[in-house]
C-alpha cells in the first residue's frame, strides 16, 4: 500500500470508529515502525499516518520517530534475532511512545 491509500485507510478507520461509538471513543493512530533492514523504507506510510491524524483530529503515537531516534546508536537492540519483531527494549519504547501520546492528548 502506498502513502495516499494508507492515509485514506487511516482516515476512514477514524471516521468509522467515531461513528460506531457515536463519538465516545478517542482514536490514537500509530505510525509504522521501521525494521533493522528497512530502517527508512516505510517513511511514506508514517507520513501518511501523521497526515491522517492531523486531518481527522486524532491522537498520534509517532513510533517511527521514536524508533529512529532511539536506534541512532544501536538499532538492533530494539529487535529480536529476526530483526523485525520487537525485543523487550523495543516493546518498552513502544509502550513509552503510546503513553506519552495519551498524556499529550489528556492535557
Amino acid at each position: 500500500m502506498r502513502g495516499p491509500q494508507f492515509r485514506e485507510s487511516n482516515e476512514d478507520a477514524v471516521v468509522r470508529i467515531r461513528r460506531a461509538t457515536r463519538g465516545k471513543a478517542d482514536v490514537l493512530l500509530l505510525t509504522s515502525v521501521p525494521s533493522v533492514e528497512q530502517w527508512t523504507t516505510r517513511a511514506e506510510l508514517a507520513e501518511a499516518c501523521r497526515a491522517a491524524a492531523k486531518a481527522r483530529n486524532a491522537g498520534l503515537a509517532d513510533a517511527e520517530e521514536a524508533f529512529l531516534e532511539a536506534g541512532k546508536q544501536d538499532r538492533e537492540r530494539l529487535y529480536v534475532r529476526d530483526r523485525v519483531h520487537l525485543s523487550p527494549p523495543g516493546h518498552e519504547l513502544m509502550a513509552q511512545t503510546v503513553l506519552e501520546a495519551i498524556e499529550r492528548a489528556a492535557r
